[in-house]
């Protein structure tokens, strides 16, 4: 229309009008009005100006229609508009609803989970305690069955060691009753004795007696040891002079063999320490005494040296070393076995209970030590320890009753010993010990006659046995002391050389203990304390 070529226009809007028409029929919008008011435009251009005003008329009623129905569709539209934004909003909401209860299902099914989960282990927990509970049971079954088999066994093993103690203590008592007759008789004798010959086998009578009481005492201290109740008594004591005293014992052993008994005790040694003097002797007598016995030439020395004095404490070393058969590295090994020597052999030639150096190994655990040996076979052997020693003093010395510290014979001023014993052969033997001493003894058999004789006389001292018919010496001494309010000394002479046997005496009253075989010096000593 712009060019004027009015025909073109025309077909190009009969075309549109055609167009729309097929693609959208029946269908009234305002765009298809303007296609009218186009026509309009047309005909007003060719000059047809009625015709042109009929189809603006037209084309007006139409863009009215088309204006209400769009602005309908309009309002139709921004409804549904609106209604699709609250739907959304709706969707919106139920999603969020659905996803709070997708929430709480995954919860609840977590709950459930761990609900079932823990069903489960409180099942497996229920189990688990059922079976130890089941467990505990039977271990508590196992376990009162063990603790009887345990307290059965502790009890047989108590019975056993009791009545091992007291079957040795029977035979040691059972022994000591003879050899009490042999040691004192041949103590008596040796006094009396004016033939050097005669003297001299006296003496190796009552020397191997001795060595038959040294026995019987290792079994004792065997036993002692063994059930635990060996004490040592600590005093101030001359280690030197103590270790010198050795000599006396063992010199007449050694000459009979050529042998040569040495002593090199360190010049530095304290003159006081303090120490069980007895026990000591008791191992360097074992110590010496083996010696001798396995050599059969050459010298055997006895050592004291010094390593070092810290403060108040002295460490010693202390060996004997022999020149005898010595002892292979196999033979070494089981050495200190109680019941135990080198071999068999050995046993035979030579004698002895192998007891000896298990005594002295347990005595010398007592002092915190123990034996070392170092030897080959042929080329003799040292047994050595060390001692740590406190340094004594000699005011606190315990000076303890020796051959060569009390008199030979003593007199006594006029006393009256009462001597309850009922063995005819004991009652010699004291009689016999104490002949020369001024004392008068009056002899019963039992503790009955003994609690008359003090009801119709008066005594100095009483000489109890412990094993007597009738009335024992326990027994009696306790009446003695509780009912009759004596004050009169007790002296124990008994076989029974236990230390529970010297507690006991003790406990019943008695002042003091002498064992048998009772020796001549031991005796006249303790009377020498109460008789003056």
């Amino acid at each position: 229309m712009s060019r004027g070529d009015l025909e073109k226009a025309e077909t190009a809007l009969n075309m549109a009008r055609d167009l729309y028409d097929n693609s959208r029929p029946g269908e009234s919008t305002t765009w298809r009005a303007q296609l009218e008011q186009t026509a309009s435009q047309i005909t007003a251009a060719r000059g047809d100006y009625q015709l042109a005003f009929s189809q603006y008329e037209k084309f007006h009623q139409e863009y009215i229609k088309a204006k209400k129905y769009e602005d309908l569709e309009l309002i139709e539209s921004a409804n549904l508009v609106q209604q699709i934004e609250q739907e959304k909003q709706k969707a919106l909401q139920l999603e969020k609803e659905n996803e709070a209860f997708n929430e709480l299902f995954k919860a609840q099914n977590a709950a459930q989970e761990s609900q079932s989960l823990y069903s489960k282990l409180l099942v497996l927990l229920v189990l688990l305690t059922l079976s130890t509970i089941v467990i505990i049971l039977l271990l508590l079954r196992k376990s009162h069955k063990t603790n009887k088999l345990y307290l059965d066994a502790k009890e047989k093993a108590e019975l056993h060691s009791r009545l091992k103690t007291e079957f040795i203590s029977n035979i040691s008592h059972e022994i000591r009753t003879p050899l009490n007759a042999i040691i004192g008789f041949g103590q008596v004798l040796i006094d009396k004795m004016q033939d050097r010959e005669n003297k001299k086998l006296t003496r190796r009578i009552v020397s191997s007696s001795q060595m038959l009481l040294q026995l019987i005492n290792d079994l004792l201290d065997f036993a002692k040891i063994e059930a635990g109740k060996f004490e040592l008594e600590l005093e101030s004591h001359n280690l030197k002079k103590s270790v010198s005293n050795l000599a006396d014992i063992f010199y007449e052993q050694a000459s009979l063999k050529g042998l040569s008994l040495r002593f090199n005790i360190d010049k530095t040694l304290p003159k006081y320490l303090v120490f069980d003097e007895l026990r000591l002797k008791q191992v360097l007598a074992n110590l010496i005494s083996n010696a001798i016995k396995f050599s059969d030439a050459g010298n055997i020395e006895i050592g004291i040296g010094v390593e070092h004095i810290e403060g108040n404490i002295c460490t010693l070393k202390v060996w004997v070393k022999d020149e005898g058969i010595g002892l292979s590295q196999s033979q070494q090994d089981h050495l200190f076995s109680p019941f135990t020597q080198a071999e068999s052999s050995t046993a035979r030639k030579y004698g002895g209970t192998g007891l000896g150096l298990n005594i002295s190994n347990n005595l010398l655990a007592l002092m915190n030590s123990s034996l070392n040996v170092e030897s080959e076979k042929g080329s003799g052997a040292t047994f050595s320890f060390t001692l740590r020693l406190a340094v004594g003093d000699e005011k606190e010395e315990k000076r303890s009753p020796s051959s060569a510290s009390a008199p030979a014979h003593i007199q006594f001023k006029k006393c009256r010993i009462l001597l309850a014993e009922d063995n005819d052969i004991n009652v010699e033997v004291i009689r016999s010990l104490l002949s020369n001493t001024n004392a008068v003894i009056e002899r019963v058999e039992n503790g009955i006659q003994a609690l008359e004789a003090l009801s119709d006389a008066s005594y100095d001292l009483i000489l109890m046995d412990i094993q007597m018919p009738q009335m024992d010496g326990y027994e009696a001494s306790r009446i003695i002391r509780r009912e009759r309010n004596i004050k009169t000394p007790i002296i124990a002479l008994t076989a029974n050389a236990m230390q529970h046997d010297i507690e006991e005496s003790k406990k019943a009253g008695m002042n003091a203990h002498i064992s048998k075989p009772i020796e001549r010096v031991k005796l006249i000593e303790v009377l020498s304390s109460y008789l003056g």
